[in-house]
């Protein structure tokens, strides 16, 4: 079979190949594309957005061809028929058994969708679930005082950007993902939540169920407790609020009065930094808020953030953790507390979304409902005091996780599912 993946990204190896940075890629994909292409069953082309083309480039890393669309920015609010286009020609010269469109964020998703309809192949295409906008706008500012929604800093003034407005922004992204889902026939996702939202809009959708396969550091180390520093936790985003630092810092604060040492890592740039006027003055309303926080509890020595991490520094700041903590306000599936579990970091996590499906509370982890810091703290607490609570859940995630994860049977299991829309694709076209 020939398969066309649509990506939001392109992958490191073809980062190095077209000289741009790390910034351009998306690792998360790379061992599965990997697993695919190895198959003698699949023969794997990645599409992805690039803005460094006037057009369409074209090329080949290791064994997987490559096309890159001109698009300046994916994330952009309106639609260009001209992404459409372009599309539609990388379709008509490669023909593809199967398209494998990932994510939904983007409204490239969409125009695969409409380039798929005029060349009939609907029946070829199928997304993949990972987040869902339309759901995650309805919740952006959860748990958020309505001054903080409101307000307008410097920075977001100049970028008519404020809390409210990235909500608006979720909202416009989300009619074009509802659009998408509506045209589709063919979706691949990996919990009742995602399944839920997507039949509910719309009822004829083929669901396919297929389990992630994770970065390839995740699977190769094991954390021990004898080697992370004590009272430590890592959270590997924060820059916005569904990712739920405000909460996280208000647990943080209740932890701290009975281990005042603690300290909490954060992967990703330092937002609340502004020790000079320029970097005051990019402060964006939510980095205020946690600026106000982490002074209001005195935080200021219990909180680093730690930069972007590649695969080998992400590994590694998990393993020297104490306690892994996801408290998204949503998710579908959290690919990080995956990660978390994969090596057996003790895990606390916010009861959301698809995460439902992979948590076991007080066997592989310990959940809480999002908006109950003080909750969060207990379970923080929790597996700090306690060494065999600890040990035990590390080891009942890890094995847990090594099934869901699991490389080989989640790669057979999506080349059926290829097999399965082409045999039907095939019928109907």
């Amino acid at each position: 079979m020939k398969v066309l993946w649509l990506c939001n990204a392109m992958t490191p190896q073809i980062a190095q190949q077209l000289d741009v940075g790390h910034k351009s890629t998306v690792s998360w994909i790379t061992n599965t594309s990997q697993l695919i292409a190895d198959r003698q069953e699949c023969e794997l082309i990645l599409c992805f957005p690039f803005e460094k083309t006037e057009d369409i480039c074209s090329g080949k890393a290791d064994n997987i061809k490559y096309y890159g669309f001109h698009l300046k920015d994916k994330y952009s609010l309106k639609y260009d028929k001209r992404v459409e286009a372009r599309l539609k020609r990388i379709l008509q010269q490669e023909k593809p058994d199967v398209i494998h469109i990932w994510g939904t964020e983007c409204f490239h998703t969409l125009a695969m969708l409409k380039a798929c309809k005029e060349l009939n192949l609907l029946d070829k295409a199928a997304i993949s679930i990972q987040g869902l906008m339309h759901c995650y706008a309805q919740v952006y500012n959860a748990a958020l005082p309505e001054w903080v929604v409101k307000r307008f800093t410097f920075r977001d003034i100049l970028k008519a950007d404020n809390i409210r407005l990235q909500q608006r922004k979720f909202e416009k992204r989300a009619k074009y993902e509802v659009e998408a889902l509506k045209l589709a026939r063919n979706v691949i996702g990996r919990t009742d939540w995602d399944k839920a939202l997507t039949k509910q809009l719309n009822p004829g959708l083929n669901y396919f169920f297929n389990n992630a396969i994770l970065r390839e550091n995740f699977y190769n180390n094991k954390w021990d407790i004898q080697k992370c520093e004590p009272n430590t936790i890592f959270a590997s985003q924060g820059y916005y609020p569904i990712k739920g630092l405000h909460m996280l810092l208000q647990a943080l604060a209740i932890i701290k009065r009975r281990y005042p040492d603690v300290k909490l890592y954060v992967s990703g740039f330092d937002i609340i930094k502004a020790d000079t006027l320029k970097e005051k003055l990019k402060l964006s309303s939510y980095a205020v808020y946690l600026k106000k926080l982490v002074a209001k509890y005195k935080l200021q020595n219990n909180l680093q953030f730690v930069g972007m991490l590649d695969e080998d520094a992400m590994c590694d700041r998990y393993l020297k953790s104490n306690v892994f903590v996801s408290a998204s306000i949503i998710e579908n599936e959290s690919n990080s507390l995956g990660e978390a579990k994969c090596l057996g970091v003790p895990s606390v996590s916010s009861y959301v979304g698809g995460c439902t499906n992979f948590l076991e509370h007080k066997k592989d982890s310990l959940v809480y409902p999002f908006n109950e810091p003080y909750m969060l703290a207990e379970y923080v607490c929790d597996i700090f005091g306690d060494s065999q609570l600890a040990v035990s859940l590390s080891k009942q995630a890890r094995k847990n996780a090594m099934i869901i994860h699991n490389r080989e049977e989640n790669t057979d299991q999506l080349i059926k599912i290829y097999t399965q829309i082409n045999t039907s694709g095939e019928k109907k076209c």
